[in-house]
């Protein structure tokens, strides 16, 4: 039924984080669908162990609640263990994402030069 309500690649994290959470619930003998919040809290323990990104991790926590929302069952990540576990995990690994760095004006007209020329450099 989302097939078209979300865009490919969305669709593609949430499939693989919840068959990846699945597989978590499955190897501790919990239900993935719905999950209780205790569980969760685990799983991002459990990702902050296997060296993941914070963002990463944030992901995977979006995608357990969209799927759970969309099967019209209550949000486990909503619940105040998850919440304390995201704020342990942000604590731990650090919730910035790494910026890119600005392109400068000089770096601009290098790239506008570039783009101008009719055979590409390879600087």
């Amino acid at each position: 039924d989302i097939e078209d309500a979300y865009p490919r690649n969305t669709l593609r994290a949430f499939r693989a984080d919840f068959e990846e959470f699945l597989r978590f619930c499955e190897k501790r003998g919990a239900k993935a669908l719905p999950a209780k919040p205790k569980i969760v809290a685990h799983f991002i323990y459990w990702a902050c162990l296997q060296k993941l990104a914070s963002a990463s991790i944030r992901r995977k926590i979006v995608s357990i609640g969209s799927i759970h929302r969309l099967s019209g069952l209550p949000d486990p990540t909503k619940a105040g263990c998850v919440k304390l576990s995201t704020r342990k995990m942000n604590h731990k690994l650090g919730c910035a994402c790494k910026q890119a760095a600005a392109i400068t004006k000089d770096m601009l007209q290098r790239m506008l030069e570039v783009c101008a020329n009719e055979k590409p450099r390879e600087d």
